[in-house]
């Protein structure tokens, strides 16, 4: 459908109000952007700071649903893509990385709709809401969304991510207890590595438990320093863990 032009039938006055919605978006962000923080007081800059940690939180959620429905209709064939991924690539400028990040975000919310439901609602941080999944992301899929109404609960009440953590062992203690194997979730693991400039990288991923420690052994051989000629220094997680 070209740009300008009207819908019509069913529908039509829902894709005229997501019209509407998409220009009060860019315009708001506008003013945003171009504001002057610097000539704003302290509680007006900590208003638009938690606004738009809100906004992300809806942003996640909106991209997901609307990235679930446009791969469910094949929508990335009508501009000759094979998926989803590789149309967000294309059409949006985003790396491969990214474009991984968005269908995992779709795969993930889909199998915690309780927590989109609080992502869309703006009661939780994205960064939060990727906890949640996490946390809950083992258990059997039939006793899920009770997990994840319960933390969100928490996370309501003013439960913090050691709380929740806490919270969400005891509920896999009670409902999945050792020998019953955690979910696969295998549409959820990537390991993404990406060349930059100078041929330097960036590695980013979704690994299950086993693949992380297997890793963490792998990178903790590696950074071992090789002779007093090596000259490489721990960074700081490393440091505070010698510390300790």
């Amino acid at each position: 459908m070209c740009e300008g032009r009207q819908p019509t039938g069913p529908g039509a006055g829902e894709a005229g109000s997501v019209a509407g919605a998409l220009g009060m978006l860019d315009r708001a962000l506008a003013v945003l952007a171009g504001a002057d923080p610097a000539s704003l007081a302290a509680d007006t800059q900590a208003r638009v700071l938690r606004a738009l940690e809100r906004a992300e939180s809806r942003h996640t959620a909106a991209r997901a649903s609307f990235l679930a429905a446009f791969t469910a209709q094949d929508g990335y064939e009508a501009d000759g893509q094979a998926s989803a991924r590789m149309w967000l690539r294309w059409q949006t400028h985003i790396t491969k990385g990214a474009a991984a990040g968005a269908v995992g975000w779709m795969r993930r919310l889909a199998a915690h709709p309780v927590v989109a439901a609080a992502l869309a609602d703006g009661r939780l941080s994205a960064s939060w809401a990727r906890q949640l999944c996490d946390l809950t992301g083992q258990l059997p899929a039939a006793r899920r969304d009770d997990a994840d109404a319960i933390l969100v609960r928490a996370a309501d009440d003013g439960a913090d991510l050691h709380d929740l953590g806490v919270l969400a062992e005891e509920i896999y203690q009670r409902i999945a207890p050792p020998g019953d194997g955690p979910a696969d979730r295998f549409d959820e693991r990537h390991l993404q590595l990406d060349a930059t400039l100078g041929g330097t990288g960036l590695l980013r991923g979704d690994l299950t438990p086993g693949a992380t420690a297997a890793l963490s052994a792998v990178l903790e051989a590696l950074g071992k320093r090789a002779g007093p000629e090596d000259l490489r220094t721990c960074g700081p997680a490393d440091r505070g863990a010698a510390a300790a």
